[in-house]
C-alpha cells in the first residue's frame, strides 16, 4: 500500500467494475481518514455489493485517495460517542500488525504474507 508507504491517510475510496463488453462503472464513498486494509476492503465490499449487476467482471479495483496534509489531527462530530479503551487498542494493534506486514512485504517480497484463504490444504498457492 502506498498509503502507509508514505504515512497518508485518504477519506475516499473508489472502486472500478469492467465488464466483459468492456463497459465500466467508478463508484465511490467517504471514509473516516484511514489507511488500513480492513477498512479500504470493507468499504470497497460494500461499494461492489450495490453496484454490481451479477455479470461477468473483466477487471475490478480499487483505490483510496482524498489524503489529508496532516492527517494526525482529527474533527470529532459533536455527536460522535467517544470510543471505548478497548476498541481504541484493538486499532492500534490493527494498524501495528499492518506496519508490520508491509515492512515484511517491503523486504522480502509481496507474496511472501497472503490471506490463508489463498491457501489449499496441502499449502500450495490456489492462484
Amino acid at each position: 500500500m502506498s498509503a502507509r508507504k508514505y504515512k497518508k491517510k485518504g477519506h475516499t475510496v473508489q472502486i472500478v467494475i469492467k465488464y466483459s463488453d468492456f463497459k465500466s462503472i467508478t463508484r465511490q464513498m467517504s471514509v473516516p481518514p484511514t489507511c488500513l486494509v480492513k477498512d479500504i476492503y470493507t468499504a470497497g465490499v460494500h461499494l461492489l455489493k450495490a453496484n454490481w449487476n451479477r455479470n461477468p467482471v473483466r477487471l475490478l479495483g480499487i483505490s483510496l485517495s482524498g489524503f489529508d496534509k496532516n492527517h494526525e489531527s482529527k474533527q470529532i462530530s459533536l455527536f460522535e460517542l467517544p470510543k471505548s479503551d478497548n476498541e481504541m487498542t484493538s486499532n492500534n494493534k490493527i494498524d501495528s500488525l499492518e506496519n508490520a506486514i508491509h515492512n515484511i512485504r517491503q523486504k522480502y517480497g509481496s507474496s511472501i504474507i497472503k490471506p490463508g484463504t489463498l491457501m489449499d490444504l496441502d499449502n500450495n498457492r490456489k492462484l
